[in-house]
C-alpha cells in the first residue's frame, strides 16, 4: 500500500499507513475491535508473525501479538463482540482449546471458552448481534441445536434457538442489522416464503417480514444503512438508470439519484458515524477520478 510492504493486513490512522506488519500466512476475511482498541482477526491463516494461530488472532492495542490462542481446528469466517466484550465467532471449526464446538463459539472477556454452545451442523459464514444480545447467523447449515434451521437462524442470548424461521432454501450471501435491529438478508433468490423479494429482504426487529421491497438486478455483496434509514448496497453488475455497482435506497424502497460510477466491482461497504461511506472492491476509478480498490 503506497509502496509500503503490507502483507494481507494494513493499519491506517488519520489517513496515514501505520508501520504495523503482522505478516499473516493466509487471507484475513474479517476484523473486529473491542472497546480497548484490541484487534481480532479471523480468516484462512495458520501463522501470525511466524507464530502458530489457526484461523484467529488478537493484536493488542500497543500493536503486539497477544498470546491468546484458541487453537481452532478450522477457520473463523466471522467475529463480533457484544457490549460487555464477549467474543462470538462462527466458521468451519469443530473444536476450540481441544473442546468440541461445532462452528459457533463464545469467549468470555478474559478469553476463556464460554459454555454457550448452539451446535451448527455445517459452516457459519456470518454472525451478528442485536441490541439485546441475540445472535443472528447465516451459512450452509440445516440444523442448529438439532432443530431444523435452513441457512439462517436466530439464537437467544442463553444459547437456545429462537422460533424465528424464514426457511430460506437458496444461498444467503450475508445478513446485516441496522441500529434499530431491523434485519436485512442478502441472497441470490427472487422470492421468500411466497413473497416477491429480489436479492434483498428486510425483517422488522420483531421478526415480521417488512413491506420494503426494492427491485435489485445485480448481485449484492455488501450493505450499510445510515441514521435516516437509507440503505446503501454495492456489488457486481449495474442497476437502474441511476446507479452502477453502488446504490442508495430510501426507507420506502425507492432508488435515489446518488452514486458515482465505478469502473469495476464492489465487495465491501462501511459507514462511519458521520454517514460517510467507505467502498472497497476491484475497481480502478470512480467517475473520472482514479481510485484503486478503495475510496471514501
Amino acid at each position: 500500500v503506497e509502496d509500503k510492504p503490507c502483507h494481507n493486513f494494513v493499519h491506517i490512522a488519520d489517513g496515514t499507513i501505520n508501520n504495523m506488519d503482522i505478516n499473516p500466512d493466509g487471507v484475513i476475511t474479517n476484523i473486529a475491535l473491542d472497546q480497548n482498541g484490541n484487534i481480532y482477526l479471523g480468516g484462512r491463516f495458520t501463522k501470525i508473525n511466524n507464530q502458530i494461530h489457526y484461523g484467529i488472532a488478537k493484536i493488542r492495542y500497543d500493536e503486539t501479538l497477544d498470546t491468546w490462542n484458541p487453537n481452532l481446528n478450522g477457520f473463523a469466517n466471522s467475529i463480533t463482540l457484544d457490549k460487555l466484550g464477549h467474543i462470538y465467532i462462527g466458521g468451519t471449526f469443530t473444536s476450540i482449546f481441544g473442546i468440541e464446538r461445532n462452528r459457533l463459539a463464545k469467549f468470555k472477556v478474559d478469553g476463556s471458552l464460554d459454555s454457550w454452545n448452539p451446535n451448527a451442523n455445517n459452516n457459519i459464514n456470518e454472525i451478528v448481534l442485536n441490541s439485546d444480545g441475540e445472535v443472528f447467523i447465516c451459512g450452509d447449515f440445516t440444523t442448529i441445536g438439532y432443530q431444523p434451521r435452513n441457512k439462517i437462524a436466530k439464537i437467544k442470548a442463553n444459547g437456545l434457538v429462537d422460533n424465528w424461521y424464514p426457511n430460506i432454501e437458496f444461498g444467503i450471501r450475508t445478513i446485516y442489522l441496522d441500529p434499530n435491529d431491523n434485519i436485512y438478508i442478502i441472497s441470490e433468490f427472487s422470492s421468500l416464503n411466497g413473497h416477491n423479494r429480489n436479492r434483498i429482504h428486510k425483517y422488522k426487529s420483531n421478526g415480521e417480514l417488512d413491506l420494503w421491497s426494492p427491485i435489485v438486478d445485480f448481485v449484492i455483496n455488501s450493505i450499510v444503512t445510515d441514521n435516516e434509514n437509507n440503505a446503501y448496497v454495492g456489488g457486481t453488475g449495474g442497476m437502474s438508470r441511476y446507479d452502477t455497482h453502488l446504490a442508495k435506497i430510501n426507507s420506502n424502497g425507492d432508488f435515489q439519484n446518488w452514486a458515482p460510477i465505478f469502473g469495476g466491482y464492489i465487495y465491501v461497504l462501511a459507514m462511519d458515524n458521520n454517514s460517510n461511506v467507505f467502498v472497497g472492491g476491484d475497481f480502478a476509478s470512480t467517475g473520472c477520478e482514479k481510485h484503486k480498490n478503495i475510496v471514501k
